[in-house]
């Protein structure tokens, strides 16, 4: 795996990468050695369930970065490129996150808040036993316009949104 980051998250230099640039790069007949390729942004934000509360990284991506970071669902599926294409009002939810949230109740099918935007859990991630920022367990997954759109209003470049960075897998 491959990732790449801009360093600066939403800058307006020349060294900005966009969601255009990770579709560009997920042409196999253009880039045929790129197996797959996942564009992402990052930011905290607040989930809401009833009274509980808490403030998590959201990761604004597509269906590819399960793959590419070797994720799997505990439950449920992580997103698919249906939600992605649609900019469905999807979370896949961390091991930790679900737990924090929901306690031993089945979190899938049930309506959470993230910021302002209701959103339906369709996927809970298996623990990787990694903690703090940066671990799956403790992040939550959205299509990526929902994330950049929605959620965050991230500045478009170009005519298409900045993104923090993507990872990439290579053909082996």
């Amino acid at each position: 795996m491959v990732t790449v980051s801009t360093g600066n998250r939403g800058s307006t230099t020349a060294s900005v990468l966009t969601l255009a640039d990770a579709t560009a790069l997920s042409d196999p007949g253009r880039f045929p050695d790129l197996a797959l390729v996942a564009p992402q942004y990052g930011a905290s934000a607040t989930l809401t369930r009833g009274a509980s509360e808490g403030s998590y990284q959201v990761v604004g991506t597509t269906e590819a970065y399960a793959a590419v970071r070797n994720l799997e669902s505990a439950s449920g599926t992580f997103l698919t490129a249906e939600q992605v294409a649609e900019n469905a009002k999807v979370v896949v939810l961390g091991a930790t996150v679900a737990s924090d949230l929901f306690g031993g109740q089945d979190p899938l099918r049930q309506i959470l808040r993230i910021n302002d935007a209701l959103v339906e859990v369709t996927g809970v991630l298996a623990s990787t036993g990694g903690a703090g920022f940066g671990s799956s367990d403790t992040q939550v997954f959205v299509p990526s316009e929902l994330a950049l759109g929605r959620l965050f209003n991230v500045n478009r470049i170009r005519g298409s949104y900045a993104i923090s960075g993507m990872s990439i897998q290579v053909v082996s």
